[in-house]
């Protein structure tokens, strides 16, 4: 995940983003085009609408509202004391996990990017949200966003993932498909 997201670069090898080597695209142009969401959400001690908005400073009140709502947080921002306009703790700390994610979510479609990087998006989530996700995940495949997802519960990503790849101890395992796994016995 962090490859995607060029914290680091391959020892060995290359990345590509749209065919061009991304240690030869500019950090700042890269980052352009990729939103991530990691396990361990940051927030910052401010609105909930700052916080959404935070990638897109000049994004419109309708453009946060949509952003929430593709990430199945608006209804539960609605239910804060001010709404949008909730003041949350240093790292989102007055909110659940789950909540934070959501808005983390909302704060990534906001960019519209062309690669959202996903770590583990059902580790504070529900079984309510997770299908929220599934249904996200889903709509943003849709619009040609490519998604690169790390997951330990692939059930509720079969029908929304076209490539599988398993590592074991950071080794490339596997690759599949979703006919791969559509062949698997009704047991397994």
């Amino acid at each position: 995940m962090k490859l995607c997201a060029r914290f680091y670069d391959p020892q060995q090898g290359h990345l590509f983003f749209n065919g061009v080597p991304m240690d030869e695209i500019a950090p700042e142009s890269l980052m352009s085009h990729i939103s991530m969401v990691f396990q361990d959400v940051c927030l910052f001690q401010d609105t909930i609408r700052n916080n959404i908005r935070f990638g897109k400073t000049d994004a419109m009140d309708e453009e946060i509202i949509a952003a929430a709502k593709k990430a199945c947080c608006h209804d539960f921002i609605l239910t804060l004391p001010q709404g949008y306009d909730t003041v949350i703790g240093e790292g989102g700390s007055s909110l659940s996990g789950g909540e934070k994610q959501r808005i983390a979510f909302a704060a990534a479609s906001m960019l519209g990017p062309r690669l959202l990087v996903l770590d583990e998006p059902t580790s504070n989530l529900d079984a309510g949200a997770i299908r929220q996700l599934h249904d996200m995940i889903a709509a943003m495949k849709q619009v040609g966003m490519t998604i690169v997802l790390a997951e330990h519960r692939l059930a509720w990503v079969q029908d929304v993932v076209d490539r599988y790849f398993f590592f074991e101890a950071g080794q490339l395992t596997a690759v599949w498909t979703a006919a791969d796994f559509a062949a698997l016995p009704e047991t397994t």
